[in-house]
């Protein structure tokens, strides 16, 4: 098995010299109930994969994965910067409305 700094190493040579290195995360959650109700909620986050690996934190893609609006990686924001903007982020917070807004009604 290949390690995350292999992964993002590959795509960074994969990538290399083209034009566009536009990017996004996309995460959907979707619960099901017993009585076949189901809720749905997605988030998307987007960026640039950057020249160079940048940061420490987080995992996966994280240092090479830039947010444009930060002027950092993923892999350069804290836990608490990252969740705020994250694709997981933004999906379970609009997932928590939707599951509060029926839990009320049923």
């Amino acid at each position: 098995m290949n390690t995350d700094q292999e992964r993002y190493a590959l795509l960074l040579q994969n990538l290399r010299g083209t034009m566009s290195r536009a990017a996004h995360f996309h995460t959907a959650v979707v619960c099901c109930f017993p009585n076949g109700d189901t809720l749905e909620a997605a988030g998307d986050c987007y960026g640039t994969i950057a020249y160079a690996p940048m940061g420490t934190e987080g995992f996966g893609y994280d240092p090479v994965f830039f947010v444009p609006e930060l002027r950092k990686t993923f892999g350069q924001l804290t836990a608490e910067e990252k969740n705020a903007i994250s694709h997981r982020g933004r999906a379970l917070r609009v997932f928590a409305e939707e599951l509060e807004t029926y839990l009320k009604q049923n």
